[in-house]
């Protein structure tokens, strides 16, 4: 787990939090690509504070691709809860 401006939260904690994912995504890719491990994936999801990931997106939308999925429950929580797909930083491939 890592955890972005805590304890108190800053402007860049989104943004921060959203490209460390998209860089352990791709870190796992070049892994599999040299065979130096047995190939994996990985799955990452984001939360921030007491409030929906919407929140998450709503600061990054204009600096990450993200495309909105179908609303998903997961475990935890009892209503189905926003999802988003992050494509990578805009303006540069992830």
């Amino acid at each position: 787990m890592a955890v972005f401006g805590a304890p108190c939260g800053d402007e860049g904690a989104a943004r921060g939090s959203v490209r460390a994912a998209i860089e352990i995504i791709n870190h796992v890719d070049v892994l599999n690509a040299s065979a130096e491990i047995r190939e994996t994936s990985a799955g990452i999801g984001l939360h921030r504070g007491e409030v929906e990931t919407a929140a998450v997106y709503d600061q990054i939308k204009e600096q990450i691709a993200a495309e909105p999925l179908p609303p998903a429950t997961v475990k935890g929580r009892s209503a189905a809860v926003r999802l988003y797909k992050v494509g990578g930083a805009r303006g540069r491939s992830a």
